[in-house]
C-alpha cells in the first residue's frame, strides 16, 4: 500500500490544471507499477488479457491505460488513475472520483472528506455512501473496502477492455457486481471506473 498512497499528493485536486510530472513523482508511478505487477494478480490478469488479445505481451498497454494524461479542460490535466484513485472533482456537480477505500480513508483523517452516512453495504466489502469532499457534497459514491490496489485494477483493467463504456458483471463472494467503465473518446484510455449494485 505505500507505493500505492505515495502516488496521491501527486495530482492537482481541479480539473483544468495541466499535470506536470516530477522526477520524485516519476519515480513514485514507476515504483507502483513494478510492486503492482509484481502481483501474483496483475500477472495472471496480464497473462489472461494477452490470452483475449486484448493486450500485447508487453505491459506498455496497461500503464498506458491507467497513466497516460488526456485533456478534460486543458491538455494534459487528467488521467484514468487520478479518476478513480485520488479525488479529481472533474465534473463537480454530477460525477467525480473517488473509487478507492484507502483514500476516502486518508482523506476523512486529514477532514478533508466527511461521511455522512452509508447508503449500501454490501457483505463482499462494497460500500455506498454519502459524504462531503471540502464544500462540495457527492451524494452518493462506491468503492470497495479493504481490497488491494493490484486487485482494483486488475478487475478494473480487464472490465474497462472487455465492456468500454458499460457495464461488466463479475461474481465475488458468491454475489454478483456490476463495474462501470468509460472510455475518454478522444484517446481511448481509462476515463473512470467504479462499482455498482
Amino acid at each position: 500500500f505505500f507505493s500505492h498512497t505515495a502516488l496521491f499528493d501527486n495530482y492537482f485536486l481541479y480539473t483544468g490544471n495541466k499535470e506536470h510530472e516530477s522526477k520524485q513523482e516519476r519515480e513514485e508511478k514507476k515504483g507502483f507499477i513494478e510492486a503492482v505487477m509484481a502481483t501474483d494478480v496483475m500477472k495472471l490478469t496480464h497473462n489472461y488479457l494477452v490470452h483475449e488479445r486484448l493486450v500485447p505481451k508487453s505491459r506498455k498497454q496497461l500503464i498506458k491505460l491507467w497513466f497516460n494524461f488526456y485533456r478534460r479542460k486543458t491538455a494534459g490535466d487528467t488521467s484514468g488513475f487520478e479518476q478513480v484513485t485520488p479525488f479529481d472533482t472533474s465534473q463537480i456537480r454530477r460525477r467525480w472520483g473517488i473509487h478507492n477505500w484507502v483514500c476516502f480513508y486518508r482523506e476523512e483523517n486529514k477532514k478533508g472528506a466527511d461521511y455522512e452516512g452509508y447508503t449500501k453495504y454490501l457483505s463482499l466489502s462494497m460500500t455506498f455512501l454519502t459524504f462531503m469532499y471540502r464544500t462540495v457534497q457527492k451524494p452518493i459514491g462506491g468503492f470497495f473496502v479493504g481490497t488491494s490496489p493490484e486487485f482494483e485494477l486488475s478487475l478494473y483493467t480487464t472490465c474497462f477492455l472487455k465492456y468500454p463504456n458499460g457495464k461488466c458483471t463479475c461474481q465475488m463472494n458468491g454475489k454478483k457486481v456490476k463495474i462501470v467503465t468509460y472510455r475518454d473518446r478522444r484517446t481511448s484510455l481509462v476515463a473512470t471506473a467504479y462499482p455498482v449494485v
